[in-house]
Parts: C-alpha cells; structure tokens; sequence
C-alpha cells in the first residue's frame, strides 16, 4: 500500500477530448466530497500465495487521508504532505516527507477531486470496465519513466487500475499491477460521504514507548499517555517572516 496508501498515452479509441471531457465530470462529481469513510479488502497476490486483509478508509479534504488495516494493526496516514506509516506490533511509527509534485498528488486520486497534476507523472487512458466488475469505467494509468534511476523506488507499480462508480466516480476497486504475477487488489464499500454528526479523521493514537521517526532523524519516544499523530504542529503552517 505504502504507497496504497496512484498523460497523454491514450487507448482503444479515447482521444485527448474524451479523456479531457472525462476529468471535467470527475470534478464536478467529486466537488462536494468534503469527507467520507469507507470499508476495504485487500488481496496481495503473488505466484505462492494470496493474503487478505482489511479494515477502514477515512479521507478529509484537503489532502488528509488513512489506511488502517486490523490484523495486524498497520496504520498509512498522509497528512497533506507527510506520511506515517505505523506498525503496532514493532511499537514504531516511520515519518517522512513527500515532495510537493504530482506524485504526492497521485495519492489522493482515489478520493479527491483535483486531478490536474496526475498527467504530469502518469500516462492516462479511460477504459470500458469488463462485463461484471464493479465499476462502469476504468481509469488507467502508467507511470511515466522517472528521469534517474534514483526514482525508480518510487514506482513500485508498472500499472494501476481505478474501477470507478458512475454516480460519483468513487472507486470500488483499485488494482495495482507489479508485474504479470503480482498485484494488490483494493475492494472498497460501505461508503458514508459528508456523514452528519460523524467527521472522519485521520488522527490516530500511539501509546507511551512507542519510537517515532521522522525523516529518518533521530526517534522520538512517545511519553506518559501517548501521543496522537499527525502531530498538529508538525501540519501547521510556519509563521510569515517579519
């Protein structure tokens, strides 16, 4: 997941205008989501085996968003642009720093409706979904090739897949391809949008002794009580200078 936790090569007869069109009712439909929960199953399937595990989606705009998985306890949280990546059986949480560009961007295209900046790191095509899946259109996309093989680590898939449903272009299914053995297929249901009474957050909480990493620096240990991450004042903007 971690990375579950996402253009101008088009396919089987989407022109540029058709795909152009596309995006301007993808945003249109996914304006008024402002937060939502989710129910999910994964499946990370490879040529031994196939494992399964599952668990809960929260998503605020803007750019908030958590995995947490619920045996084993995993949590991925990305707060606009810092991800958290907490295991409870090792007691640790990993932090670390995203660039602002579109691969950051790409991980909230599952929920989000701002979609602008996905073309400069995918190759995109809009694709009819086969007879029974979930979704009415599947939205492709491909990684471009990255400028140095530094950046090859952070394309750990050669293909992602988006089933999406019509009324809101939702996904109810993500797959994403690592090669022709191996991918991890995302099931996600149970939808409640812009719920009443009920806000979504990606808060979670850590308890005393865990050891907190961020940007690989040296690890913090969470005190008497715990703590709650994402920590506010790490998210909160810097003052302006005077």
């Amino acid at each position: 997941m971690t990375s579950l936790l996402v253009a101008m090569a088009f396919s089987i007869g989407a022109d540029t205008q058709s795909v152009d069109d596309f995006f301007k009712e993808f945003a249109a439909k996914r304006d008024h989501i402002q937060t939502l929960s989710a129910e999910f199953v994964q499946n990370n399937i490879t040529p031994d085996e196939t494992k399964s595990s599952g668990g809960q989606i929260a998503f605020v705009k803007p750019k908030q968003l958590k995995f947490e998985y619920r045996d084993p306890k995993i949590i991925y949280a990305i707060d606009g642009q810092r991800v958290y990546e907490y295991e409870a059986d090792l007691e640790q949480v990993q932090a670390y720093d995203v660039e602002d560009s579109a691969q950051a961007d790409a991980f909230f295209i599952a929920f989000d409706n701002n979609a602008t900046r996905l073309r400069d790191a995918y190759d995109v095509s809009l694709l009819e979904a086969e007879a029974g899946a979930c979704g009415q259109r599947v939205l492709k996309l491909v990684p471009k090739k990255p400028k140095s093989d530094d950046n090859l680590l952070s394309q750990p898939y050669k293909e992602i897949k988006l089933y999406l449903r019509q009324d809101d272009l939702l996904p109810c299914r993500i797959q994403a391809i690592s090669d022709d053995e191996s991918s991890v297929v995302v099931d996600i249901d149970h939808y409640k949008i812009n719920e009443e009474g009920s806000i979504p957050s990606i808060t979670f909480h850590v308890p005393e002794g865990t050891k907190i990493i961020v940007n690989e620096a040296n690890p913090e240990i969470a005190g008497q009580g715990g703590k709650d991450l994402p920590d506010a004042r790490a998210s909160a903007p810097k003052p302006a200078e005077k």
